[in-house]
């Protein structure tokens, strides 16, 4: 019963990983990236598509992004998705293509993104202890119940314990790796 708890957190944490790097993905570092408007959702006929999916997305330069629509007449839906989401991004078209030009990051920008990305990862943290005590609930109540020794209980304790301390360190790598991001000029 408790291995088979500790197995079936561990996705659910892996899950809460991998949702902080999609989210961390989207914040701007000031450099241009194809990662930062692929999943801005545009109506194309009707339906919310990701921009990847109805457009190409190259980053000829470090300060510039240029999307090519599959279909010429999405092109001003594209433009309206991106001027509607959070980014602050002004895009330009020609017609035929959409540009982008990312300005550089002020300070007070980098301030303001550092503290979004350390409430993401706060959020996270948050969110792999809510399983922990999930989890936890589950082994007291086997304990309570009489299904489980003292020593899995204690072992159960001990194992959520390294699960829930190596993935706040992951947790933390990754905020560090984008605060650093963030602060390279």
């Amino acid at each position: 019963m408790v291995n088979e708890a500790i197995r079936h957190i561990k996705p659910k944490m892996v899950s809460a990983i991998e949702y902080l790097e999609e989210r961390l993905k989207n914040v701007r570092t000031g450099r241009a990236q194809a990662s930062l408007v692929e999943d801005i959702a545009v109506n194309y006929y009707g339906s919310e598509q990701a921009l990847k999916s109805v457009a190409q997305i190259m980053v000829p330069e470090s300060n510039q992004i240029v999307i090519q629509p599959f279909d010429r007449e999405s092109l001003g839906d594209i433009r309206l998705a991106i001027v509607n989401s959070d980014l602050g991004l002004t895009p330009t078209d020609d017609g035929h293509t959409i540009r982008i030009s990312v300005p550089p990051l002020t300070a007070e920008r980098r301030s303001e993104l550092i503290k979004f990305i350390k409430k993401l990862g706060e959020e996270t943290r948050i969110s792999l202890r809510n399983q922990r005590e999930e989890t936890w609930k589950e082994v007291k109540k086997a304990h309570k119940d009489k299904t489980i020794a003292d020593d899995d209980l204690t072992w159960a304790k001990d194992e959520l314990d390294k699960l829930i301390d190596e993935y706040n360190r992951e947790v933390e790598l990754k905020i560090k790796s984008k605060e650093d991001a963030l602060m390279k000029i």
